[in-house]
């Protein structure tokens, strides 16, 4: 990789070419500003999120805060693919939620009333309704929430399509380069040092994920971001045994 000029011509910097900032720079593009991504491997292959996460896309179970983005994110998921031009391997199975306890019942029948009143399509649903949704499930469920619009995407597909796109559009893209730093003047952050030289822009945009409270303590920034290890089971290629994506309270 060649030493990068700290005068080269740029409006945004994004930290991180994972899914979310290879989104950011797609969409920043697409509206005409100058960008260019930083991105320490390549693009959807690990190590990260953007390649391990399990690619659930769902609007129940969300912080409020992230409502209005959920809704319009699931409008926009089945047609992504061809919006981007490359596949995402979306698949729009649905998404269960299932309960085992009494009291995390009542806590789901009141989460569901409030994603209701929110605009979501979501629905409380009884035993017999668990079975033929996922006949798979134990019989430990006492009751579940379903959302019919929800689904899954591939991590990796979802983020090659969203950098590719964005390269079209002018995003310039500097892979295997590791951020070491930010760069701040007078209150401001002004760009970043990476491991083969410094760059300039007017804005900067911290999507680095596990990575991003490191890069923000370098100029005295914390930020409430706490990393976590979930775990992931690989096994050979098996039938599929459920249609919509499951999850469970208290697992």
């Amino acid at each position: 990789m060649r030493e990068i000029s700290s005068q080269a011509i740029t409006d945004i910097v994004v930290v991180g070419g994972g899914v979310i900032g290879s989104s950011i720079a797609y969409h920043l593009t697409r509206a005409g500003a100058r960008v260019r991504v930083f991105e320490q491997a390549t693009p959807g292959v690990a190590p990260s999120a953007s390649w391990a996460s399990a690619g659930g896309v769902r609007q129940q179970g969300r912080d409020p805060r992230e409502w209005l983005l959920t809704l319009e994110a699931s409008r926009r998921w089945p047609a992504l693919a061809d919006e981007l031009g490359m596949p995402t391997g979306f698949v729009q199975g649905g998404h269960l939620h299932v309960v085992e306890s009494e009291a995390d019942l009542d806590a789901l029948r009141e989460r569901v009333a409030r994603e209701q009143a929110a605009g979501m399509n979501v629905r409380m649903v009884d035993t017999p309704a668990i079975r033929d949704l996922a006949p798979a499930l134990s019989e430990s469920a006492l009751a579940g929430a379903y959302t019919p619009d929800d689904g899954q995407a591939n991590p990796p597909m979802t983020t090659r399509a969203f950098a590719a796109a964005a390269q079209r559009h002018g995003a310039v893209y500097s892979t295997r380069t590791r951020v070491v730093s930010l760069q701040r003047e007078r209150g401001r952050i002004t760009g970043v040092t990476t491991d083969t030289g410094t760059f300039s822009a007017e804005q900067t945009v911290l999507a680095a994920g596990a990575w991003t409270s490191r890069l923000a303590a370098s100029v005295g920034l914390g930020l409430p971001i706490q990393v976590r290890g979930p775990q992931m089971l690989l096994t050979t290629p098996a039938p599929a045994m459920l249609a919509p994506t499951v999850t469970a309270s208290g697992r």
